[in-house]
């Protein structure tokens, strides 16, 4: 995630609302001549939009529970289009109405991911693409934001590959001084790597700028990656996290 782009990374699906089959079957009738100045009759209501809450064989059952977290942490709905992304729009303000666990459009995930922000040797570093993605979003004991995700690829390469990958961007991407009324720049901190497992503190500077912190972990367990972006948690907690985000993926 980085940027305005990177924001997206937690955003619901975007939402495809249903065509409007009534109207279509007035507008048909329109060359009959018995119709001839007929009232059509009124558009039906479009469907209610829904995003499922399962990506293939990923459902809630591979997402951390709250208590995993931390003290005070629950989930909360994403706040959907029009209300910045999953994290709130970083901001932690708004309760939005759908579902906490939604699946992620592929290529609109991959598209947030992309560190734009980051110098250009971090943004050439690209992750492989997964073939499923589930996410949920949560509230902390403050009402800072949060977001898991959980990807299911191919084969096991993948997610060696994603968390080899996601370590060079993060370190190839290091935090320093930037303009805050400049454009977005998108830097980390404090990045560990584990055999399992790498973590990092994101930070964005510039004019429109995430204001929250996100301590970043990335797990992998066979097929699956389990990554967390929590605002306000310190980086020593990532080692805590780690093992119960591998045993949360890790469930069938």
């Amino acid at each position: 995630m980085s940027g305005r782009r990177g924001r997206r990374n937690s955003r619901a699906v975007a939402r495809v609302v249903a065509p409007a089959t009534a109207l279509l079957l007035a507008l048909s009738a329109c060359g009959d001549d018995a119709s001839e100045g007929a009232a059509l009759p009124p558009e039906a209501p479009a469907a209610e939009p829904t995003v499922p809450a399962t990506a293939g064989p990923l459902s809630e059952r591979q997402l951390p529970d709250p208590a995993v977290l931390g003290d005070g942490w629950t989930e909360r709905a994403d706040p959907g289009d029009g209300h910045g992304d999953g994290h709130s729009d970083g901001r932690g303000d708004t309760a939005g109405d759908g579902p906490s666990t939604q699946q992620r459009d592929v290529d609109e995930l991959m598209d947030g991911l992309a560190p734009i922000g980051c110098p250009d040797r971090a943004v050439a570093i690209t992750l492989p693409r997964p073939r499923y993605a589930l996410e949920r979003t949560y509230a902390g004991p403050a009402g800072q934001p949060g977001v898991a995700l959980v990807l299911e690829f191919a084969d096991s390469a993948g997610p060696r590959t994603f968390l080899d990958r996601f370590e060079r961007q993060m370190r190839a991407c290091p935090a320093g001084a930037a303009d805050p009324d400049g454009p977005i720049v998108l830097g980390y901190r404090s990045v560990d790597r584990a055999p399992e497992r790498v973590s990092g503190l994101r930070q964005e500077t510039g004019f429109e700028a995430d204001p929250n912190r996100y301590l970043v972990v990335a797990v992998r367990d066979g097929k699956r990656v389990g990554l967390v972006y929590l605002s306000g948690v310190p980086a020593a907690k990532a080692a805590a996290i780690g093992p119960d985000l591998i045993r949360a993926i890790r469930a069938t």
